[in-house]
């Protein structure tokens, strides 16, 4: 019976259908942990960043925290259906301690879809310097680049390249290289422009490219 998702309850002295409770942050290692007891130690790695299923819950309310080290925890109190699994998705768990960075003099600010990776424009007289920020893997750039023309950021792509426009052109620039990756004029005066998988999409005339 309890592979079948049922248990016995000695209150009632009955077979109860229990739920389940599917857990996923935006961590690799974390515990899951039930009224106070660890049901779940998470070790996960990039490519495989599942989340964790906990069966065979009896029907109830259930105080959950989910816990990292060095990071705050996350805690709610969750109903668990019999013959149902609840969710939990997308919890991301604040460090302990958030130190603040200050950047005075930027523009063109931009990021990543996913929001871990961020680039903008330096105010900076006697150079022209992109400066960029990987959170995830706590890396900071700062990238000289010679282009005479006033340059627009528009996206980053998992390499930490910088897809940026000047003119009818789209430049592809890193710490270690900057050249030319598309000159054409629908391109480059397209207000839409996006930078997936290095394909470049963009808006002309309500016409997707």
């Amino acid at each position: 019976m309890y592979a079948l998702g049922y248990v016995f309850d000695f209150k009632s002295f009955t077979f109860q259908k229990t739920g389940a409770l599917y857990v996923k942050t935006e961590h690799k290692n974390y515990n899951v942990i039930l009224n106070n007891e660890i049901k779940k130690e998470v070790h996960t790695t990039p490519l495989f960043q599942e989340g964790v299923l906990i069966s065979n819950l009896k029907n109830g309310i259930y105080n959950i925290k989910i816990t990292a080290n060095q990071r705050q925890s996350w805690e709610k109190n969750l109903m668990i259906y019999p013959g149902e699994v609840s969710e939990i998705k997308n919890i991301f768990l604040p460090k302990n301690e958030i130190k603040f960075t200050e950047y005075k003099n930027i523009k063109n600010l931009i990021s990543n879809n996913q929001k871990t990776k961020f680039a903008f424009l330096k105010n900076n007289e006697n150079k022209k310097e992109i400066v960029l920020i990987d959170a995830e893997k706590n890396i900071k750039e700062s990238i000289i680049y010679s282009t005479k023309d006033k340059l627009k950021l528009i996206d980053i792509n998992k390499e930490n390249q910088i897809l940026a426009k000047s003119n009818n052109t789209l430049y592809l620039i890193d710490k270690n290289t900057e050249k030319p990756f598309v000159k054409d004029k629908k391109i480059a005066q397209s207000s839409k422009i996006a930078f997936v998988n290095d394909v470049v999409y963009f808006l002309s005339k309500n016409t997707l490219y």
